[in-house]
């Protein structure tokens, strides 16, 4: 480029035509008045005394930047493995197209992507077919659960109510907050919906070297809802403070006043332990599946770890 040359000159002899001429072709299948388009002529953009024309070309810009913002936003959205915002993209992109479009605008998009697409798919399929499918929901909903799984490993063993209820408290995790209303979720819903009909989190008093009692859930009967002593070295015979320590579960039976009970406990915190688990359940909901309780009962503690962005 030589010095002093105007960028619009040095692209038209690049290219072979100017970006002045590449908006007006542009604007012209638009099907828009013939002054709006004809105000991109590089002289009349340049007159002072057309006003209304300035102003025209101005909204069509506008126009042009708000298309292009959200076609980038609907690209991201399509791939979601690259781009981590892909569901707030979705979501911008969504509400201006069903404004702009109808609520059946994807559809319109996509066939004017295989309209104007179809050589490339026909001649290198293996390179744009999948590109050019636009299925950003399908694709977003894809790989959450992948990154469910990830995070997550057990939940994809939990049979189909509960799996189906943590996929959906999952999508409600921000890495960035933690939210009171994803726990209550979890404490006051998903796990009595499990077969949970009571249980207690509790979380270290390092000052007392004692695990407190903080959250009940449901009635608890198996044992009284108390502070507990605990030692990291120490052998106890209170399951509480022997999952604390050991960093496994533990599983025990119990007689109480409305049936059997199988209870279970294990450590809460990844790094750094910040307290136990513990659930009782009715015994013939687990007599013949304790492989199961104990899978359901590992999704669980992952998931408050996860809600809580315990590392």
């Amino acid at each position: 480029m030589k010095s002093g040359m105007k960028l619009d000159v040095a692209i038209a002899q690049l290219l072979g035509f100017s970006p002045s001429l590449l908006a007006v072709s542009v604007v012209q299948e638009w099907g828009l008045a013939p002054e709006i388009y004809a105000a991109f002529d590089d002289y009349a953009v340049q007159s002072d005394d057309d006003l209304e024309r300035e102003a025209q070309v101005r909204a069509v810009g506008d126009t042009l930047a708000k298309i292009c913002k959200v076609g980038e936003a609907l690209a991201r959205a399509n791939n979601p493995t690259i781009y981590p915002t892909a569901r707030s993209d979705w979501q911008t992109a969504r509400t201006e197209i069903e404004k702009r479009l109808g609520a059946n605008g994807l559809d319109a998009i996509r066939d004017k992507v295989k309209d104007h697409c179809e050589v490339f798919i026909e001649q290198v399929p293996h390179v744009f077919r999948a590109g050019f499918a636009l299925e950003p929901e399908i694709r977003i909903a894809q790989q959450l659960k992948h990154e469910v799984g990830s995070r997550n490993p057990y939940i994809e063993r939990c049979p189909g109510e509960t799996r189906n209820a943590l996929e959906e408290l999952y999508q409600r995790l921000d890495p960035s907050e933690i939210l009171r209303e994803n726990v209550s979720l979890l404490m006051r819903e998903i796990i009595p919906g499990a077969g949970f009909n009571g249980g207690c989190v509790f979380t270290i008093d390092p000052t007392s070297m004692r695990l407190v009692p903080q959250t009940l859930i449901g009635r608890v009967m198996g044992r009284a809802v108390q502070a507990v002593p605990y030692s990291q070295f120490e052998q106890t015979s209170d399951a509480i403070a022997e999952a604390f320590r050991t960093k496994g579960q533990v599983l025990e039976f119990r007689e109480t006043t409305d049936g059997a009970k199988l209870c279970i406990c294990g450590v809460l915190g990844f790094s750094q332990r910040i307290g136990v688990l513990y659930l009782e359940a009715p015994k013939a909901r687990f007599a013949d599946a304790e492989e199961e309780l104990q899978t359901i009962f590992k999704a669980f503690t992952q998931a408050i770890n996860d809600c809580l962005n315990l590392r």
